[in-house]
């Protein structure tokens, strides 16, 4: 057998097991928060010897219950260690991973993706080459890093993942011209809509949408978290009588407003079990970067942007959005006066558009889905 085609069986085995790695640590969905998925495999060429997965948060790494499943009896000589994201340095709910990993006599470890938190960062990764451990890293790069997305972009930058969503006609409507938007899409699509909610940390709505939809704006009929409603008004009009605020003790709910705001208004709504943060404005406006800040701050990694127009613009206009949902249904709406998704002035050119990655379609009932991402975590 030659040198190129066992380098390129090892390869082969590495991507299997990695692959795996990957598979099991999305098991954790939900439940990890916000700790990051992570799976692990040690296996001895094909065959596999003991795997684990980070199960729920304060429980074990995925490496240790890793360990934990092998046969006290099984010698490691010759195994290799799988992991999608690198082992834990730091000593937080649990011990360090790398000191496990170590102890356990492993001679060989391939790692997907470096650890972007800061407490970690490829201190591991130093730990394993100074101990003489064969290193491996990049397998399964780019899937690792998708599993992990919002987790990577909050520890490189402590703000959240951006999403916008909304639904549309096939002629790129988000309304009719009176303004009524129910329903867009089908049920197989809405029933999409609450599984992303069941992601993310918050989901974002601008004032107007609120006035215009009276929105619930929580996760129904799926697992996942409960998302903090978050409301966008720069000077607080949310009527109380509104449901949001109606059911602002039952659902943690947020209003996001500034100094413009009436002060009694902001006590008023305090004492109803609204939650008000206050932000910089740009004119008359919120300013979303100061926004996306304060979300970081109160630890959120992921956030749903819902709309309306006024406010997917300005997230668009200041380059804040890292994916789009958007979801066609087979209607056309027409009319100039007919809103579409992302308002505000726009770009002059074309050239001057914002560039996504090659979308991915997702077939609903008779909708679709098309995902995309701006930016790469």
């Amino acid at each position: 057998m030659s040198e190129e085609t066992e380098l390129s069986s090892q390869e082969k085995l590495d991507r299997q097991h990695m692959a795996r790695a990957i598979e099991i640590a999305a098991k954790g969905s939900y439940h990890t928060y916000p700790n990051p998925l992570v799976g692990c495999v040690i296996a001895r060429g094909d065959l596999v010897l003991a795997e684990g997965y980070h199960k729920q948060f304060g429980g074990l790494h995925a490496e240790r219950e890793a360990f934990a499943a092998l046969d006290p009896k099984q010698s490691l000589d010759g195994a290799s260690l799988y992991v999608n994201l690198e082992p834990c340095a730091h000593h937080g709910q649990t011990p360090p991973c790398i000191d496990a990993v170590l102890q356990s006599g492993i001679k060989r470890v391939v790692v997907a993706q470096r650890d972007p938190n800061p407490k970690v960062d490829g201190r591991s990764l130093e730990q394993l080459t100074k101990n003489g451990v064969e290193l491996v890293t990049g397998v399964l790069e780019k899937e690792a890093r998708e599993l992990n997305v919002a987790f990577n972009k909050f520890m490189m930058t402590t703000r959240p993942f951006v999403i916008a969503k909304w639904a549309m006609s096939l002629d790129g409507k988000i309304a009719a011209r009176g303004g009524d938007s129910k329903w867009i899409t089908g049920e197989d699509a809405r029933h999409r809509v609450h599984e992303i909610r069941g992601h993310c940390d918050a989901i974002v709505v601008g004032i107007g949408t609120a006035l215009k939809d009276n929105p619930r704006l929580t996760r129904r009929g799926v697992e996942g978290r409960d998302p903090a409603r978050v409301v966008v008004d720069s000077t607080a009009r949310i009527p109380e009588e509104l449901g949001l605020v109606a059911t602002a003790r039952d659902h943690q709910t947020f209003l996001v407003t500034t100094n413009l705001a009436d002060p009694d208004r902001l006590k008023r709504l305090r004492s109803l079990g609204v939650n008000v943060i206050k932000v910089a404005f740009e004119g008359q406006r919120v300013d979303v970067n100061d926004m996306l800040d304060q979300f970081g701050r109160r630890g959120w990694q992921r956030i749903l942007v819902e709309g309306g127009g006024a406010l997917l613009g300005s997230f668009f206009a200041h380059d804040l959005v890292d994916r789009v949902h958007c979801f066609i249904a087979p209607k056309i709406i027409g009319g100039d006066k007919a809103p579409s998704p992302a308002g505000g002035t726009g770009v002059s050119a074309v050239s001057d558009a914002l560039l996504c990655s090659p979308m991915k379609t997702e077939a609903l009932g008779q909708d679709v889905l098309l995902t995309t991402d701006i930016h790469e975590w």
